[in-house]
């Protein structure tokens, strides 16, 4: 997955945010679209019910992060 149209299309938003964190190391050029479409899909999931503890999981970070990643 290089595109941020192939990101978009990832249903589950826990995993498209842990998709643009990982594609933040890989594609530098994108970062402040990736860092907006991670940021998205982390809210979006929390507004579905999920934990913060349980994205940061999938994001591989502490609940914490999740703060910084959002704002």
């Amino acid at each position: 997955m290089t595109t941020i149209a192939e990101l978009l299309t990832i249903a589950d938003p826990a995993e498209r945010a842990a998709v643009a964190n990982d594609l933040l190391w890989q594609r530098p050029e994108l970062s402040e679209r990736l860092r907006q479409a991670r940021s998205q899909a982390i809210r979006e999931a929390m507004s579905q019910g999920r934990s913060p503890e349980t994205v940061a999981e999938h994001l591989k970070v502490r609940a914490a992060d999740l703060t910084w990643m959002i704002g």
